[in-house]
């Protein structure tokens, strides 16, 4: 401390009054220099010290560290006042030498993710004796920040925080619901469902990592501060898991797509293939991403992004467009069929309506209102409140909506609920399909058939392309809708 080290100079005989104090980070001791130092070498030293990942002195942020910079360029230009307090850096800002006494105000830092402001003002407190206020507390010189907080934002993310928690927690017990749900009944657990079971529990990992980054790394400055290594673990994990989402949600898209167009394939292979894909491309899109934040951006905590964000931000968006494409197509082959359908039946002639209706339901199912995501609005501006109200909401509640359009409102899976609840003298009977002059799309939304679960096979079309001239070449399929 400096009390300390000029105490020690006292006793030795000659007291010198320091020039210069610096603190490089958060942890180190104050480095103090005199003024029959030589200020320039010294300064010197500390600035290569600053920069050796090995020393004590180290700075990893840049940010601080051009700040640091700066004020030891100040430094050697300024001229030495005995009577003031020394000219010093805090670890975050530069303090100039102030007369005993009075206050000194100076820019704050920009730390946007603790709600400081650099347009709002720091102090510091020159005492009587020519020294900086030291706080009993810490036994070091103190600087006032408190005055850096916008307390208005504070709240306002604060208020976002408690609302993403809020929508993780209700999507976590849903998903963990429909897992059970998908997982107990066995006339619900074919091959094909389990991509499903895939995709929420993918979305089960990822809440459960993404509230456990918001209750207990961003309420503790210390811990991202310091960029401990369990702490960027924690942060590889909660991206894999965000990112897998994305790819789940894709191969949910890739295989409705292909089951409605018809395309030759192997259905237990498509299934084995999409959920490979979706468990090892997040691992192959946080490969590069890991290696270029260890090198370039190895700081509080991987939190703040930079360049680094293309590796992730590409493949999602790429995920999106796809899924759009997916989209389009599965909504023109619906209203084509719905429309041959139509032929047969003249009642229903609201085809427009229906397609419409079967686009929403997949909205949420493969991802698509995060596409709005990305188009951040700029700080400050009047939009950025709303954009963090619905960006908080949509990523907190995508796993609620899969839930009850796959799970909760499938006729299926309330029917086998009902006669589990109502006893055994309630039998599961066995579906098969019974054409209707009615069409399949009019009381429910006809792509939630697409995919149908049934007691033989995990997803059919058949409720979507059924007319009254066809005939299914088994007459065990359901007539469930999921």
């Amino acid at each position: 401390m400096v009390t300390d080290k000029l105490e020690d100079r006292t006793q030795e005989g000659f007291f010198q009054r320091p020039v210069f104090v610096v603190r490089t980070n958060l942890v180190s001791e104050e480095k103090v220099i005199f003024s029959h130092q030589n200020a320039t070498a010294e300064l010197d030293l500390l600035l290569e010290q600053a920069t050796d990942q090995n020393s004590t002195y180290f700075v990893e942020s840049e940010y601080l560290l051009e700040r640091l910079v700066k004020c030891i360029h100040r430094m050697k230009e300024m001229t030495h006042k005995d009577d003031h307090c020394p000219m010093t850096f805090d670890s975050w800002s530069c303090w100039n030498f102030t007369p005993p006494g009075e206050v000194i105000t100076t820019s704050c830092p920009s730390f946007p993710e603790m709600g400081f402001k650099d347009s709002f003002l720091a102090a510091k407190y020159c005492t009587p004796q020519g020294q900086w206020w030291v706080h009993p507390d810490t036994n070091r010189s103190w600087s006032n920040y408190t005055s850096c907080l916008d307390h208005t934002d504070i709240h306002f993310r604060n208020y976002i925080n408690i609302l993403t928690v809020s929508g993780l927690s209700i999507s976590l017990f849903a998903l963990t619901m429909s897992l059970i749900i998908f997982t107990i009944f066995p006339c619900l657990s074919p091959s094909r469902v389990s991509l499903h079971r895939n995709m929420f529990l993918s979305l089960i990992m990822n809440n459960i990592f993404w509230i456990t980054w918001i209750q207990v790394v961003l309420p503790v400055p210390e811990i991202w501060q310091n960029n401990l290594v369990s702490c960027k673990m924690l942060h590889i994990i909660t991206t894999y898991f965000m990112i897998s989402t994305y790819f789940w949600m894709l191969c949910e898209g890739t295989y409705l797509y292909l089951i409605l167009a018809k395309i030759f394939i192997q259905e237990e292979d498509c299934v084995k293939g999409l959920k490979v894909f979706g468990w090892l491309s997040p691992g192959v899109v946080m490969l590069p991403y890991c290696t270029y934040r260890q090198i370039y951006e190895d700081e509080h905590c991987w939190m703040d992004m930079d360049k680094s964000v293309w590796f992730l931000a590409s493949p999602v968006l790429l995920c999106i467009l796809v899924n759009i494409y997916f989209l389009i197509n599965v909504v023109r082959i619906l209203r084509k069929k719905l429309l041959f359908e139509n032929n047969f039946n003249r009642t229903n002639n609201n085809i427009l309506m229906k397609s419409a209706r079967g686009a929403s339901i997949l909205i949420p199912i493969f991802g698509l209102q995060f596409l709005l995501v990305p188009f951040r609005p700029p700080p400050g501006s009047s939009l950025e409140y709303a954009y963090e109200v619905f960006s908080s909401l949509a990523s907190s509640t995508q796993g609620l909506s899969v839930s009850v359009l796959l799970c909760f409102t499938n006729p299926e899976i309330v029917k086998i609920i009902r006669n589990r609840i109502q006893g055994p003298n309630h039998r599961i009977e066995r579906y098969s399909v019974r054409w209707t002059n009615r069409s399949p799309l009019s009381t429910h939304v006809g792509v939630q058939a697409s995919y149908a679960l049934t007691t033989d096979r995990s997803v059919c079309i058949s409720s979507i392309s059924r007319v009254p001239t066809l005939k299914l070449h088994s007459s065990s399929y359901s007539e469930t809708r999921l």
